[in-house]
């Protein structure tokens, strides 16, 4: 009212206070993966098999091979529309099917019919017709068997910008090892989180938590829209409703929570600041495109909402603080 004092009421989420436990000089151990010619044969023969071909092959089926064949199927007695087709092509020993049915199509020959029933199992993947009986009515039309490629020079050439092989399986180990390398930091790092903040006390409030599953969702719905699907079309395909979806995220958002706090905690106690250096010199280290010169950096820079990023980088410079003062065999 005119002339009246005026009343009004606010709810603020104050932080927890975080007691920290020992944060320096933590000792753990990390094993580093070397890069054997065992591991770059895996990854040559991965890469030769993303490369087979299926050739016609005049002899019986054999796991491995891709059938083309017609199918009928039928569930409780009526026709299973989804598997009833002419001109399927099957890969044999995938379990598509189930695994009974490979068993009863391997040793079949072109233009031979069998007739079998699967039992498929409660945890088979198709909810339709997981735990039920089906018959099956199979005429086979041809049989194709994989034929990987040779690892030649010419092979180099056409999977990568490398014309002979030694080159290329130079790169292969190069990858490995930059892999295997960010694969160690990241062991390293994420030990040394669980050791501080199991080491300290901490009280998280369930309105942090929320707020962090929120983000994870937000995050997983981010990425699945890449790939051409939505949230609605993954809970219906994973028979997930949102609830347990945000419920399976509750442990992680907890964790990533806790983790947070205390490393704020502990970039308070060691005074460790961000300048504006740190800030180019982060987004340099992006190698986006126009964003690779220092002058670039700083005048994009200007352009955003810092507050962000200055988290990460200090989140950042203060795990490279711990990393630093631990003690890692």
């Amino acid at each position: 009212k005119e002339n009246q004092p005026v009343k009004f009421s606010c709810e603020i989420d104050i932080l927890p206070e975080v007691k920290l436990g020992n944060y320096k000089g933590l000792e753990i151990q990390v094993a580093k993966e070397a890069v054997d010619d065992a591991k770059i044969q895996e990854e040559i023969d991965r890469l030769r098999e993303s490369y087979a071909t299926f050739e016609l092959a005049e002899r019986e089926a054999r796991s491995d091979d891709v059938i083309r064949a017609k199918l009928e199927a039928s569930v409780d007695g009526q026709t299973y529309a989804p598997w009833t087709r002419e001109g399927a092509g099957v890969r044999l020993g995938l379990g598509s099917f189930g695994s009974e049915f490979d068993g009863q199509v391997i040793g079949m020959k072109a233009g031979e019919s069998k007739q079998f029933s699967v039992a498929l199992p409660d945890e088979f993947p198709n909810k339709e017709v997981a735990g039920k009986l089906v018959e099956f009515n199979v005429t086979l039309e041809e049989v194709r068997e994989k034929q990987l490629p040779e690892f030649n020079n010419e092979f180099a050439a056409k999977v990568s910008q490398f014309s002979t092989t030694d080159a290329l399986t130079e790169s292969i180990r190069d990858r490995l090892q930059k892999q295997g390398a960010e694969a160690y930091e990241n062991a390293v790092r994420n030990q040394l989180i669980d050791a501080v903040v199991n080491g300290s006390e901490i009280e998280v409030q369930p309105v942090l938590v929320d707020r962090e599953v929120d983000q994870l969702v937000r995050e997983f719905d981010s990425n699945i829209r890449r790939i051409g699907y939505n949230m609605e079309q993954y809970l219906a395909a994973s028979d997930m409703t949102l609830e347990k979806l945000r419920e399976s995220y509750r442990n992680n958002a907890e964790n990533r929570v806790k983790a947070d706090l205390v490393l704020n905690a502990i970039a308070d106690a060691e005074s460790i600041a961000i300048t504006d250096d740190d800030l180019v010199n982060e987004i340099v280290s992006w190698n986006a495109k126009d964003l690779d010169s220092e002058a670039a950096a700083k005048k994009y820079l200007k352009k955003i909402n810092q507050d962000g990023l200055r988290y990460a980088v200090r989140r950042q410079k203060t795990l490279d603080f711990i990393v630093e003062h631990a003690k890692i065999s």
